[in-house]
């Protein structure tokens, strides 16, 4: 059965194969299916990785406001928009708490 199974392959690329060499293929990558949960469960993952990740670019902006010298209108304005991002993700997890209180 082995040697039948080996005779049996055939030359031509896999549909996987063909992805790649065609010109929509390399722009546009196949999605991969990912089971996280429910959609507002994966919704909620990214608004807590975003939240992480704007504390740490608050930080940083601040340091490079105090030691960037030639730079402070730029980093005051950075600053200033980072703060700004995250009164709206504050908003919007006071939003998703009331939101799962309502379910």
């Amino acid at each position: 059965m082995g040697s039948v199974k080996d005779n049996m392959k055939t030359s031509c690329p896999k549909s996987s194969d063909s992805d790649k060499d065609s010109f929509l293929g390399r722009i546009l990558p196949r999605k991969k299916a990912i089971d996280k949960g429910t959609n507002v469960e994966s919704y909620a993952d990214g608004i807590e990785k975003a939240d992480k990740k704007l504390g740490e670019l608050l930080i940083l902006k601040s340091a490079n406001l105090t030691t960037e010298k030639g730079q402070e209108l730029k980093n005051t304005f950075q600053l200033g928009n980072l703060k700004l991002q995250q009164m709206h993700l504050d908003a919007i997890i006071e939003l998703m708490n009331d939101y799962a209180e309502i379910t």
